[in-house]
């Protein structure tokens, strides 16, 4: 298995602060769809959605993580890697997200007001459109949530972060309505059950939930799509 400087360094620096630590490696996508997005300028057709990661090896509080999970993408300027990584585990929302500067702490919290709102339905649901719309209201709340504008800044065609179909069209109005919910979730407080974010410094970095006890099972590899589809 692949670990960073930073998790050998970790034992012999006094004053490192420790991440627990997991192996991860992308295995595919669920339900979701390809949408355009434009980040501060730079434009890329991206797969919005459930995607699926073995998780193995956690440690301290990742030692609940083992297994296949849905998880969701937390951002924009990497890819997923199928090589199996060491990943960096954080607990959200005690530990906020790197990119979402400015408001840091209060678009984490958002984050997981969503995930307590939702994350259950969003890692077992089979609606494309569902799948969709969660994935892309946590890419609006990192990158362009003010908590001054409520949900009025969790907005696809305005701010950082605009988002459309890959011909540019206006995304569905399924998925809209199903981001205006989502918008009105994340600015409600609420308790989710355990969530992380695991982060690699070369790897897409992703939100992983412990399913509430009896909502859903882990993966099995006969629910995963064949064809991969690479961000």
């Amino acid at each position: 298995m692949i670990r960073s400087l930073a998790f050998v360094a970790c034992g012999i620096a006094a004053p490192v602060v420790c991440a627990d630590t997991i192996d991860a490696a992308f295995l595919g996508t669920q339900a979701g769809q390809n949408v355009r997005t434009v980040l501060s300028g730079n434009t890329r057709d991206v797969f919005s959605g459930q995607i699926v990661y073995s998780l193995t090896n956690g440690t301290g509080a990742a030692s609940v993580l083992s297994g296949n999970y849905i998880t969701y993408c937390s951002e924009l300027t990497q890819v997923v890697n199928a090589s199996t990584l060491g990943y960096e585990v954080f607990e959200i929302p005690a530990s906020s997200f790197p990119n979402a500067s400015p408001l840091n702490a209060d678009r984490t919290q958002a984050v997981a007001n969503l995930f307590a709102a939702y994350g259950d339905m969003a890692i077992s649901t089979g609606d494309s459109a569902f799948a969709s719309a969660f994935q892309i209201t946590i890419w609006e709340i990192i990158y362009d949530f003010d908590p001054g504008m409520g949900m009025g800044s969790i907005d696809v065609g305005a701010g950082s972060l605009t988002v459309t179909n890959t011909d540019t069209s206006s995304l569905a109005p399924s998925i809209s309505a199903y981001i205006s919910a989502f918008a009105a979730a994340a600015t409600t407080p609420g308790t989710q059950n355990a969530l992380f974010s695991i982060r690699n410094g070369s790897a897409q970095d992703q939100i992983v939930l412990v399913p509430a006890p009896g909502s859903v099972a882990l993966l099995g590899f006969s629910g995963l799509v064949a064809a991969r589809r690479r961000r």
